[in-house]
């Protein structure tokens, strides 16, 4: 049998393709010998934007072969970020701001690097708490699944109340 761990998203070209195979073989990997009479496998594979089927065959010295293939999503474009609301030093008058906008779907949207939004066919939105009253700078991220991260966004907005006490 053929054990090989591949990622479903990278953001890497070529990716090396690694494992190993239960006896010694010749391992053919999308067609190409990548190692022959031996049990453990490295291979590297150049992969075109978005979906990749990379295929490993391994053939004993009989003509045996067993064969597995893995499906992988090549991306090496960051996510963008457009937002909806709220609007540059828009005044709010709660301690919290409901933030939406538009990424890549699927993409991890955090604000202030902790407070993850929800994200549906890349429409996100949530309601954000602010600390203080005034001017609250938030800073939008989206990262994708295969780990690419956008330009932060900066927004602010300003509080015209006294913020919630803690635990609130």
């Amino acid at each position: 049998g053929i054990t090989s761990k591949i990622e479903e998203f990278t953001r890497t070209s070529p990716f090396n393709v690694s494992g190993v195979v239960s006896e010694p073989c010749s391992v053919y990997i999308n067609g190409v010998k990548a190692v022959e009479g031996k049990t453990e496998f490295s291979y590297n594979v150049d992969l075109v934007p978005f979906t990749n089927i990379i295929s490993v065959k391994c053939v004993d010295r009989a003509g045996n072969g067993s064969e597995k293939s893995f499906k992988i999503s090549f991306d090496n474009v960051a996510p963008t970020v457009q937002l909806t609301s709220p609007k540059p030093d828009e005044v709010i008058y709660e301690p919290r701001v409901y933030v939406s906008g538009k990424t890549e779907a699927d993409a991890e949207v955090t604000i202030n690097k902790i407070l993850p939004l929800e994200n549906i066919d890349g429409i996100f939105g949530g309601y954000v708490s602010l600390n203080i009253s005034g001017k609250n700078t938030l800073t939008i991220i989206a990262r994708d699944k295969a780990g690419n991260v956008s330009e932060p966004l900066y927004i602010s907005v300003f509080v015209d109340v006294p913020p919630l006490p803690p635990g609130k």
